[in-house]
């Protein structure tokens, strides 16, 4: 059984449609678009003013029924029913029709009378459509309808040939839609079918056709009673109102519609955030109402963009809103837009808003922490970056309406205020002091000092009455205390951050008061740090005087000891019945001594230029003639170094007043220097007059400077490390000397190098200082100064290095030559290696009482006498200029043949520290100077002894491996030999050579596995041991023999290990197991044969008695 569904009724009884004369084409094609089955009863009025074919033409065009309307016919519903010429035509209630005749139709206006009679009939069950035609008719008629609650549909002007008919229906406010010619008949029947009709046609329906859908903000706007606000009834709204207003509801950003004189208000779900409490009364209401304590702003705005018709943009807008229980500080970016009516006059501004509050609190933040950073730069105390801090921040009330900050004294167990800001300071609410230990306190100081965590206090109202601060009318309610985290103490300080009552405390704003502490402790850590650095710099100035006054007093005192030196010395010297020998000793020992005073006179000018005590004693000097007299002191020692020495100081036009001791220390220091690292080439000393100055150069060729040093060699005390030189001598003072005396001079030095091309130092004196010639002045002691450092460069040659001799050996001038001491290794070669002179010879002498002695003065010299004369000990000083006494033991030791070698250092260096030091770097042993020559020759002999014993002991072990009868052979761990025994080359054949790797690694010339592979050495058992210090045991290899035999053999590796535990090397061990290999063969053969012979013969047994017996004949394998 089939069910029909259910058809909808129509919404209309009957369709009215009128016309004038010439509308047959516009009914034509309204009456084509409806299909049969049309659910209303079709009534057609046109002006016809005689015979009319019109039932005869519709019949042809359309497919619905057609015929002349009658008096008393009744409507049916489907068929098309046209009102006869001259005549008019109302229809009852009952369906039937009243056909009266008129004598001018046109002017009896029959389609008003015709639509009327339909509105009173069927009221909202009528339809009617006013097509093309002129005249007003049917307007009136129209207007019955849609006053009755139908619906009247008229033609769009532009496609009605006559449009003076639809265009009356229009202005007399009857028309409910306005369709083009061909949209009219299609929407009839879609509506006829139960479509929804495309414009409401009542106030319920407009309002549901807008408001209707889900969202609070429609909610509100259909509760809204329009017929009494100044917008009226939604159903007379323009179209255009209409359509802003639906768009406006289904977008996603904050939209509001203030329209009409009032600007009354339309939003949607968006808006309300920016609302907030407002919502839901401003639902149309008028802008000024809702934003009352905004209005003035918005009023202009708003009315710039009624009068312009342009947009215009107001961006980050304070608004104070409610939306979360309290009044909120908020911002909204504005773009309002015209908006017109129907006729294209703009009536209303549409308001989008996005909410940029997040972006203008993060801005300002950072804005603030960016001008504390800057505030707070570069303050030189704790108080002052308080004191800044408490400026700016008194402008940051918005976010912090008030700070304290307290400074924690943990040993008082105080806090105290250090700055404050929007509160008075000793105020109550921030009171100067607080004890740490004392509850309760205004503040939770000690809680946070104890923790070190921040703390949230919620209750200011009820914790301090009548407190206010900050820029909004409602009091803070709460705050934050912050630890202040400040380098080198447990806690520096705490911050009190009052918190805005209009800003929630979410996690931007935990994070500011966060950062706001950070960069306090920042600051407050960087102020202390700097009061430090005073602190320490005044005391290091305080120390630098001392040590000056220091310096002065001692080389004061060192004077009276070296005087009673120097004069019997000098006594001695002069004594006639001296013996050549004593001359001698007595001339080193009078050489260092006055090399002695010159540094203590040294010491002490230099002392006095830094303490500002020294004075330059000006004079007029023949100053070429001085510079030549200097210059030419040297000229011995640099013949003696090999180097060239120029002097080019041609006679100046005038003396130049200088102190003259001084310019002989200037010149004579730059000579010294640029001969102790000149070692080929040539030194220049130039004078010349340069306009109101006098230049001198001392130019070299020699090593050159590091640029990255140059900066620093007028420093006091300063070396360049590395550089090579003549003499590693010296205290580092002599440039800075030179700077010193030059600004006494009121001139200038400076120092212009490149590595290895050469040095040039160059000074400029004033020619017109002004000075006074006071004889009253007080004389400095006359030194000469650039006789004694010519001297000292005298004995910087290299001497001749080698033996020496035995005749150059003297004897003491305190006793025998050889004294009774022990000497083990009488005929032992010591080499000695010093850059010093006078210490070399003492060395050679003292030393060459017992053994040979073979002299070096720096240590690559050594390095090269050690690998071609080998010696049994080597004594170095450790500091020599290239290759120092550290570098050279290093380089021993990483030598294979003079890697055991026995080293004693000799230093200046006497702390514990720097005798630690050498023992760790491998020496055997450490002197410090000063030493006694009888305790220098007994640690000399010990160290030969042990040696001697070493070696003795080393020599007993190879010979007990050359007779042991096992093959041993022993490497290092690169693979290279260390011990070969006689037996290991009698099974190899041939001998090996030292570095020979591969021969090593594999385990002889050529091996093989036992399955007849050649054995490579990247997979010998050797390389195993070495690479993971695991033994290899019982392992079977074969030798291949240079005359091409084979041997077998069973090797046995074991890894040697160093006294701390690390792999040094590897021992081998191997028998020849060839001779059992072969019997072992022998037996495997004759038992392969045995078993062969028994299969094939295959014997049989029988019992006889208690034995078996074969039964063959032959009995050949029973037998076997």
């Amino acid at each position: 059984m089939s069910v029909t569904p259910d058809i909808p009724a129509p919404p209309f009884d009957v369709l009215g449609i009128v016309a004038s004369a010439g509308g047959l084409e516009a009914i034509s094609a309204v009456l084509a678009d409806l299909e049969p089955g049309f659910g209303a009863a079709v009534v057609v009025g046109q002006h016809l003013g005689g015979e009319s074919g019109l039932v005869d033409i519709l019949a042809r065009r359309i497919s619905l029924p057609v015929v002349w309307a009658s008096d008393g016919m009744a409507l049916q519903a489907g068929r098309v029913h046209v009102m006869p010429p001259r005549t008019s035509l109302e229809v009852h209630p009952d369906h039937s029709c009243a056909i009266k005749p008129t004598a001018d139709g046109l002017w009896a206006r029959t389609l008003d009378i015709l639509l009327q009679s339909l509105a009173d009939s069927f009221a909202s069950r009528s339809m009617a459509l006013v097509l093309t035609g002129m005249g007003s008719d049917g307007a009136a008629g129209a207007r019955a309808v849609k006053n009755a609650g139908g619906a009247v549909i008229a033609q769009s002007e532009k496609t009605a040939d006559h449009p003076d008919m639809p265009r009356a229906a229009v202005l007399a406010g009857a028309v409910d839609l306005v369709l083009p010619l061909r949209e009219i008949g299609p929407t009839v029947s879609r509506i006829m079918g139960g479509g929804r009709f495309p414009q409401p046609r009542t106030e319920q329906e407009a309002r549901r056709a807008l408001f209707d859908g889900p969202g609070p903000a429609r909610q509100a706007l259909r509760a809204v009673a329009w017929e009494s606000s100044a917008l009226g009834q939604v159903l007379h709204w323009p179209a255009a109102l209409k359509a802003v207003a639906a768009a406006m509801l289904g977008s996603g950003f904050g939209t509001c519609i203030a329209w009409g004189p009032d600007f009354s208000q339309l939003y949607n779900d968006a808006w309300i955030g920016v609302l907030g409490s407002k919502h839901p009364g401003a639902a149309g209401t008028s802008s000024h109402v809702t934003w009352r304590e905004h209005w003035p702003s918005l009023a202009a705005t708003y009315r710039r963009v009624l009068e312009t018709s342009q947009t215009s943009y107001v961006e980050d807008f304070l608004l104070e809103l409610r939306r979360h229980g309290y009044t909120e500080e908020a911002y909204v970016t504005l773009s309002c837009s015209p908006l017109a009516d129907d006729s294209g006059a703009v009536r209303g501004v549409m308001t989008i808003a996005t909410e940029t509050t997040p972006r203008v609190l993060a801005e300002r933040r950072l804005v603030a922490l960016r001008a504390l950073t800057s505030a707070v730069a570069g303050a030189e105390t704790v108080t002052e970056v308080c004191r800044r801090a408490e400026q700016l921040l008194a402008e940051q009330s918005r976010d912090l309406p008030f700070v304290l900050l307290y400074r924690i004294d943990d040993l008082r167990q105080r806090a105290t205020l250090a700055a404050a800001s929007g509160v008075a300071a000793g105020s109550a609410f921030a009171p100067y002091t607080v004890d740490l230990q004392v509850l309760p306190a205004a503040w939770p100081l000690g809680r946070v000092a104890r923790q070190g965590e921040p703390l949230r206090v919620d209750d200011l109202p009820a914790r301090l009455p009548a407190f206010h601060a900050g820029p909004w009318p409602e009091p803070p309610t709460s705050a934050m205390l912050l630890p202040v985290r400040v380098e080198g103490e447990a806690l520096g300080a705490v911050l009190v951050a009052g918190l805005s009552p209009r800003i929630g405390f979410d996690r931007s704003y935990q994070d500011f008061v966060g950062q706001l502490a950070q960069q306090l402790g920042a600051s407050l850590t960087d102020a202390r740090l700097r009061e430090s650095a005073r602190e320490r710099l005044h005391r290091l100035a305080e120390l630098d005087r001392t040590k000056t006054e220091f310096f002065s007093n001692v080389s004061h005192e060192f004077r009276t000891p070296l005087t009673l030196i120097l004069a019997p010395l000098e006594d001695v010297q002069m004594h006639a019945a001296a013996s050549v020998a004593l001359r001698c000793e007595l001339e080193v020992a009078a050489r260092n001594a006055k090399r002695l005073l010159n540094l203590v006179d040294t010491l002490l000018d230099f002392s006095q230029i830094e303490a500002g005590r020294l004075r330059a004693q000006f004079e007029m000097v023949d100053l070429a003639a001085l510079t030549r007299d200097v210059a030419g002191l040297f000229r011995s020692a640099a013949e003696r170094l090999g180097v060239a020495l120029h002097v080019d100081c041609p006679p100046l036009s005038a003396p130049v007043p200088v102190d003259r001791q001084m310019w002989e220390q200037i010149v004579s220091n730059l000579l010294a220097n640029a001969l102790k690292h000149t070692f080929e080439g040539s030194v220049t000393v130039g004078l010349a007059e340069l306009g109101q100055h006098v230049q001198l150069t001392v130019a070299d060729t020699g090593v050159g400077i590091p640029e990255d040093e140059l900066d620093n060699v007028f420093m006091r005390f300063h070396r360049v490390r590395g550089m090579r030189s003549r003499t590693d001598e010296g205290v580092g003072i002599g440039l800075a000397m030179v700077h010193g005396m030059v600004q006494l001079h009121r001139g200038r030095v400076r120092v212009r190098s490149r590595p290895g091309r050469g040095s040039t130092f160059t000074v400029w004196l004033n020619r017109t200082v002004a000075f006074s010639a006071d004889r009253q002045q007080r004389q400095r002691p006359a030194r000469n100064v650039a006789l004694q450092l010519a001297r000292e460069a005298d004995r910087w040659a290299a001497p001749q290095a080698g033996a020496v001799a035995a005749a150059g050996v003297m004897e003491s001038v305190l006793g025998p030559a050889r004294p009774e001491m022990p000497a083990r290794v009488p005929h032992a070669r010591v080499l000695v290696v010093d850059d010093n002179a006078d210490m070399r010879d003492y060395l050679a002498r003292v030393l060459g009482l017992y053994w040979d002695v073979v002299v070096a003065h720096e240590g690559e010299e050594a390095l090269a006498l050690a690998r071609s004369q080998r010696p049994d000990l080597v004594l170095t000083d450790v500091m020599m200029p290239g290759l120092d006494g550290f570098g050279l033991l290093r380089r021993l030791r990483e030598d294979d043949e003079l890697k055991a070698t026995p080293v004693v250092l000799v230093t200046a260096r006497a702390h514990e520290q720097a005798a630690i030091d050498g023992l760790l770097a491998g020496a055997d042993d450490y002197v410090a100077k000063p030493f006694a020559s009888r305790e220098l020759v007994a640690r000399i002999g010990a160290q030969l002894e042990l040696a001697r014993v070493r070696r003795h002991g080393e020599r007993q072990v190879r010979e007990l491996l050359a007779l042991m009868p096992v093959a041993v052979y022993a490497c290092d761990r690169d693979g290279r030999f260390e011990i070969v025994n006689r037996r290991v080359i009698e099974l190899w054949g041939a001998e090996p050579g030292r570095d020979d790797r591969a021969w090593a690694l594999r385990g002889g010339p050529r091996v093989r596995w036992p399955d007849g592979h050649a054995l490579v050495a990247e997979e010998a058992p050797m390389v195993t041991v070495l690479a993971s210090g695991q033994s290899v045991v019982d392992q079977e290899l074969v030798i291949v023999q240079a005359d091409g035999k084979t041997r077998d053999i069973l090797v046995n590796i074991r890894p040697l290990h160093d006294a701390d535990g690390h792999l040094v090397g590897a021992v081998s061990a191997f028998l020849d197991v060839t001779e059992r290999k072969r019997a072992e063969r022998a037996l495997q053969t004759m038992t392969r044969s045995w078993r062969s012979a028994w299969h094939i013969a295959r014997p049989r047994w029988r019992p006889a008695g208690r034995r078996w017996r074969p039964t063959c004949a032959t009995r050949c394998c029973c037998t076997v």
